[in-house]
Formats: C-alpha cells, structure tokens, sequence
C-alpha cells in the first residue's frame, strides 16, 4: 500500500513554482542520462529532510514481505514495511523539492507527484528487484535516503542492473542523497547487514506527466475490525456465553512468589481466532519503533492497537474476561491491546511486562496457523535467570501471566521468511488503572501531563484543534477503554507539533 498524493489547484502549483529550484550536485549520472545521483540539494540539519523523517515516524506500515513468499499478485514495490496512514501533502515538501529536480535535470514541465511511499528495510529482508514504477502514469522514480551515519560496512545499497541483469551501478544509501530513475530500470535496495539492528529508511516518489488525483482504496486494507467481522457482536450468540476455564487449562507453572503462568487450548471459538489472525495479517497496521538497548525493551515490533468496540466489546475478549477471572481470581480491564511481530532475524530481549509492585496481568494468543517444532518462537518465563517455563506457539492457544514475570518471545526459525504473531493484551485491576497505563503506553507521559496539553490545544488550537481536543477530554473524562482513533489523532498532532518525540529516528 503506497500513499498517494493529489494537487491542489491554484495553491499546489504556486506552491511549486515559488519554490527555490535546489542547488545539488552530480555524484554520477548513467551514459544515457536516465540515471543520476544527486549529493547536496539538502543539507545535514535540513528542515525538510527532519520534517520528512517526523511525518514518517507519525504514520503507520504495512508489513508485505510475506506477499513475496506466498505467490500472491503483489504490486511491483512491495517488500519490508510500507508507509499505509495518509500524511497531509501540503506539509511535506521533500517530493516537491524532487519534483523541481527532475523537472531541471530533465527539462520537463507539467509534472506532478503521482505516487509518495515511505520505506523500512531490515536485515535478513528478502527485497525484489523492482522493474516499473506502481503508477502507469509515471515516468520517473525519485530514492531518497533518510538513514543517518550510514557506514560502508552496512550494506543498504541501491543496486542497478543493466538490460542484460548485470549489475551497472551499486550506490551507498548516504543520508540526504537522491537517486532519479526513468521508470522502467531495474533497481533493487539491499538490506542491511546481518549483525546491524537498526532499520533502514528512505522515501520513494513517482512522477509523471499526468497526475492522478486520488487513487480510491476500495480493497479491505482499510476496514475496521468491525467492518471486517461483518456482524453485530453484541447479537451474536458467542458473545454472551460463559464457558467452563478448567475444561481447557492445560497447564500452570508458579514462579516461587506463586506468581501464575496459566495455558489455555480450545478456549477460544475457532471461528473468532480465524477471524483476528486473517485481520492481523491482511489488514493491520504497523508503527515503527525505534531499537532500543537491551533491558530498556523487549525490542519487538508491534502491530498498532485494535482499541475500536469490536475487541472491547466482542467475543473474543468476552471469553479472555472469564479465563482472567479463572486464572487471577478477580476482573481485570485491558489497557494495551496489540500484536507482537517477530522474525528470524530480531533479536528479542528478556524483560517485564509491568513495573516490580503492580498487580497486572499479561494475555497473549497465538495467531500462527500450521507451527511446528522447527519453527521455533517459543515464550520463556525465567526466574533467577533460570527457565521455569517455556511454551510452544500453537494456534489459539492463550497464555495468562503475571507482568512482573521475566519472560522473552523468541524469533521464529531461520527457515521462517514470515513473521510470529502473538496478540497480546495488558490488563490492570481497575478501569481507572488501565486508563492512566494506556495513556503511558501510548503517549509517554501521565494522565495530569496529556490532559494539561488537551486543554491548552482545546484553548489555543484552530478549529480542527478544538474539535481534535474536545473529542480528546470526552475519553479521557468518560474512562472509555475503546478509543477509536481519536488517540492516534491526538499522537499525531503532538508529534508535528513537536510536543512529542516521534518514533522514527
């Protein structure tokens, strides 16, 4: 899924025009000028380069590497993680900028920004070489690099090939450098280097001498949770039944404080675990979070939460309230709700979910179908640093612990091309509790902090703001766990307005 791009009138084209055309310089360009590297047209410490990078940190991907393996029809620039969330074009000015280039270097006029895609590459990322640009309307492809203190030893090349598929130019990803292509030369962007856990960044954007205003997503990409389940949770029959825990406990494991590690099989209806695996791997988004030291994270990617009704007030979670009861002998209520994404080639770390004195559980379910021994993904829980207990990843199976238990997700199999998938839920004891820890989840900061911000945007903001802060206060006074998009909205207008730290670095 790319991010489109469309004009806007009178406005987008003196914008364009008024533009100071870069200054760059030549690093190499092709013998038939249909291929140049351009050096210099930002620099270090640019603004548009920081507000690229901050607009990209803010959006959401959509993770595609397992449509190369899978022989599925996929568009022709698909591999790691696409951008997927809408970023507004009138703030971000770097396709602009590119679209002035290409019109300089190739004396081209009436160009417009056809297509804009932001672009996350890990090692051990199978990426294929690409040979058109996704718009038939385009004719040129802009590269540019947004990884910082890219080193030689790195990898991260742009490898481009002759028409006889030999190898005519491979080029390092130095930050703020473009590469132009004239659509139909076959490129690929290599990963990293196996022993770098940092991600690599770039923007792709086409032109063309037809703009396409508005490209319509039709497909189910865009769907809700609820949209996608088709039905009215709260008449279904599953949503009201009270099933008997012990019949599916399979096992407990005790930490020696008796801290609890309870599994679950066969819990769920089997058509609900279907139903949230196919959302999950079809449809969620992704946001990217930044590698962090080892003992600060579990440094796990994680899809973005599903916190609309249709989880809160579902089957699904109907089923989980009652194992919780089971297994913690009181109710508790979800405040973090997202599905961890493990490869081959992460590196996991041993952490706790929750802080040494809290009183909060951990739900995880495990949404891998056919996973077998050879897959590996196994979940530790250690104590003393010794293994008390260690699980399989079987599909559907729910896995109930304590938070203050160290545990680890281990990554799947080097022969795994795909990723490990464990939906996983944080609960506290109270809704009070559970709302004030998705706050710090989600912002960073506590209940006191962000309601402060709310209401100086409510007080100082435009329009748009007020309404944003206004919707914002009826949450967090209302105590609803389920809070749509609004929060992302939120999240969204604190990063551009730079009251808080985006994710991409």
């Amino acid at each position: 899924m790319a991010i489109f791009y469309k004009p806007y009138g009178i406005v987008y084209i003196l914008f364009t025009f008024v533009l100071v055309a870069p200054a760059f310089n030549v690093f190499w360009k092709s013998t038939d000028s249909k291929i140049y590297v351009i050096d210099g047209v930002f620099g270090k410490q640019s603004k548009v380069l920081n507000d690229t990078i901050k607009a990209l940190g803010a959006s959401t991907y959509k993770f595609t590497v397992d449509g190369v393996y899978d022989k599925r029809n996929t568009p022709p620039l698909r591999m790691g993680f696409t951008t997927k969330s809408e970023m507004e074009a009138r703030k971000l000015k770097a396709p602009i900028v590119l679209q002035k280039l290409i019109s300089r270097i190739f004396r081209t006029q009436q160009l417009f920004v056809n297509a804009v895609q932001g672009r996350i590459i890990e090692r051990g990322d199978f990426n294929p070489v690409i040979t058109h640009c996704f718009q038939n309307s385009s004719k040129y492809l802009a590269l540019l690099i947004l990884s910082r203190k890219w080193q030689r030893n790195n990898y991260g090349e742009i490898v481009i090939y002759d028409r006889t598929g030999d190898i005519l130019r491979s080029i390092h990803p130095k930050y703020g450098r473009i590469v132009i292509l004239e659509c139909g030369i076959h490129f690929k962007v290599a990963p990293p280097c196996i022993n770098m856990e940092e991600r690599h960044y770039f923007l792709l954007a086409e032109f063309g001498p037809k703009g396409k205003n508005e490209v319509k997503h039709t497909t189910a990409e865009n769907l809700d949770l609820s949209t996608f389940l088709g039905i009215n949770l709260k008449t279904e029959e599953s949503y009201s039944i009270t099933i008997e825990p012990e019949k599916f406990i399979t096992k407990r494991i005790y930490s020696s404080e008796r801290k609890g590690i309870f599994i679950y099989d066969n819990a769920l209806p089997a058509k609900y675990v279907d139903i949230l695996h196919d959302y999950i791997h079809n449809h969620a988004d992704y946001i990217e979070s930044p590698v962090f030291d080892e003992g600060s994270s579990d440094n796990v990617k994680w899809i973005i939460p599903l916190d609309d009704p249709a989880f809160i007030n579902g089957p699904i979670w109907n089923v989980i309230k009652q194992l919780l009861v089971h297994a913690a002998g009181k109710e508790y209520f979800p405040y973090d709700l997202a599905c961890n994404h493990v490869r081959r080639t992460d590196n996991t770390h041993m952490h706790k979910d929750n802080y040494y004195d809290a009183d909060e559980y951990t739900v995880l379910i495990y949404l891998n179908k056919n996973w077998t021994e050879n897959d590996y993904g196994e979940t530790s829980f250690l104590e003393n640093n010794e293994i008390i207990g260690a699980l399989r990843p079987r599909y559907g199976r729910v896995v109930i612990f304590h938070g203050t238990i160290d545990h680890s997700a281990h990554p799947a199999s080097p022969l795994h091309h795909g990723a490990r998938y464990t939906f996983a839920i944080k609960t506290a004891a109270s809704a009070k509790l559970a709302m004030s820890r998705m706050i710090d989840e989600e912002f960073g900061m506590s209940y006191q902090e962000l309601l402060d911000k709310v209401k100086l945007l409510e007080a100082n903001g435009n329009q748009e703001d007020k309404d944003l802060a206004r919707a914002s206060l009826e949450v967090l006074h209302s105590g609803n766990l389920a809070v749509g998009e609004i929060f992302d909205k939120l999240k969204l207008h604190l990063v551009k307005n730079n009251l808080l730290e985006p994710q991409l670095s």
